[in-house]
């Protein structure tokens, strides 16, 4: 009996005991916080708090959405596509012109360690490009159905990392929204409409974070980290 405790202490099976090798999770978070590391939620309402739970992304994203469903009323066909492909590259860059005008900063990685993963979400559905592209050689009416349906996923992250089930809605009527076009009625509809459903879905989500943010700062709260809006 001597040799088997032995060789289950070895292992790190203490009867109902963390195993030595991995470490007390008590023990490691408190040692994490003595080294200079800060608890997650503080981290989140820290970046909610200084970029306005992405308002400044949602609104100009928005705008650049719709702007791209009415140029597809006049644009050819191929190059309206094309609009709604990389309408980003102009909606990132004004989004962090607005957010300076508006006070917001994103914040470096050396005060924050959410703002890598914030960075990584974002970037995500970059890497979804390479179907859309294909898409677009075989139907560009299916290119903006595509794109939001990339676009709407890469949000589901946002509702955790902001606090807010807003970001789920958006991202449920982003995806879903011009796929229901499609089926419901047709390509030629969804390529004309998916604008509208994702830069309206935008726009009311950048609304209800800026409401649900000054009721918080109004009535106190926003300095309770991981409160839901």
């Amino acid at each position: 009996m001597g040799r088997l405790a032995l060789i289950f202490h070895g292992f790190g099976c203490n009867h109902g005991t963390t195993p030595t090798h991995r470490g007390n999770p008590v023990q490691l978070q408190r040692q994490s916080v003595a080294a200079g590391a800060r608890p997650t939620d503080v981290e989140r309402l820290e970046a909610r708090t200084a970029n306005g739970g992405g308002f400044s992304f949602l609104l100009v994203h928005g705008v650049t959405w719709i702007a791209a469903g009415v140029l597809s009323f006049v644009l050819p066909r191929d190059t309206a596509a094309l609009v709604y492909l990389f309408q980003g590259f102009v909606a990132f860059p004004a989004s962090l012109i607005v957010e300076r005008v508006l006070g917001y900063r994103t914040l470096p990685t050396r005060e924050n360690s959410l703002v890598s993963l914030f960075v990584l979400v974002a970037v995500a559905q970059g890497l979804a490009l390479p179907a859309s592209i294909i898409v677009y050689n075989l139907d560009p009416r299916l290119v903006p159905v595509v794109f939001a349906a990339t676009n709407g996923g890469h949000f589901l992250p946002y509702s955790w990392l902001h606090g807010t089930r807003a970001y789920i809605g958006l991202a449920v009527v982003a995806a879903l929204g011009p796929f229901v076009v499609v089926v419901a009625a047709d390509a030629d509809a969804a390529f004309h409409t998916s604008g509208f459903i994702v830069g309206g879905a935008l726009l009311a989500t950048a609304l209800w974070v800026r409401f649900a943010s000054r009721a918080r700062m109004a009535s106190g709260t926003e300095n309770a980290p991981g409160r839901r809006a």
